[in-house]
């Protein structure tokens, strides 16, 4: 089967993640109305009484434990995670799949034109040599430069979104310093607040996202539906300009 063209396999990427963070929020809409008709459901005459509900549990044999809620307290539960856990669980794993998106993108474009290996960016470890490894468990100089590579788009990801976003320009030839790429790196820093600071403004937020700040320090960083769909469209939005951008570039 003949390989497809560059702007082909882009344009691919583009429409995968478009339609994941799609779904994501289709699910999120559906979701949220299940639970808003169950809260809707719960009655509060009854609210001091416990209810047992089944657990995992690594004690004994069964692998399962009770454990007793009020139907106040489920309601309360059931409201947080309708009003904001939902959200802050998929901004986490959008942002985890965005990121994967560019990174695979930039694949692309680097196996197309390995010599690009060679670009460096400021904060960004140069790549000058090659390790041993992959010289002598690679059968043919395709295998070696696919290792290469690899090697090379998994060192990037450890990088600030400031810096790889960078090397994405120089390898890609798509500029990434519009206003929806610094909103991206707001969406990313939130991301990070809430895996990594018990979802607290930090000074690495503040000084990661400048004039986008949404909180100021120690301050709970603010969640809801309407941020929410903000993120999903900013990404959206990041991707069409790297599709359109790109194509123009190496449509054949």
């Amino acid at each position: 089967m003949k390989k497809q063209t560059l702007d082909k396999r882009i344009y691919r990427h583009h429409l995968d993640i478009v339609k994941e963070l799609n779904n994501s929020h289709i699910f999120i809409q559906r979701t949220r109305d299940i639970l808003l008709n169950e809260i809707s459901q719960i009655k509060d005459d009854k609210a001091d009484t416990d209810k047992t509900y089944n657990v995992p549990s690594r004690k004994g044999k069964l692998f399962s434990k009770e454990a007793f809620r009020t139907d106040k307290e489920l309601k309360g539960l059931l409201k947080e995670i309708a009003e904001r856990d939902l959200f802050e669980n998929f901004i986490v794993t959008n942002v985890s799949k965005f990121e994967s998106y560019l990174f695979r993108t930039l694949t692309e474009v680097i196996s197309e034109y390995p010599e690009k290996l060679s670009i460096n960016v400021n904060g960004i470890k140069p790549y000058k040599t090659v390790p041993i490894d992959f010289v002598m468990g690679s059968q043919s100089i395709d295998v070696l430069i696919e290792k290469v590579i690899t090697d090379r788009i998994s060192s990037i990801s450890y990088a600030t979104p400031q810096q790889y976003l960078q090397f994405f320009q120089e390898v890609t030839g798509c500029k990434t310093h519009g206003e929806e790429f610094i909103d991206y790196i707001e969406i990313k820093a939130t991301r990070d607040l809430l895996v990594h600071n018990d979802k607290r403004v930090n000074d690495i937020y503040l000084e990661k996202v400048g004039d986008k700040k949404r909180g100021t320090l120690n301050q709970i960083i603010p969640i809801d539906g309407k941020y929410f769909d903000f993120t999903i469209a900013t990404m959206k939005r990041v991707s069409g300009i790297i599709r359109r951008e790109l194509e123009k570039k190496y449509k054949k």
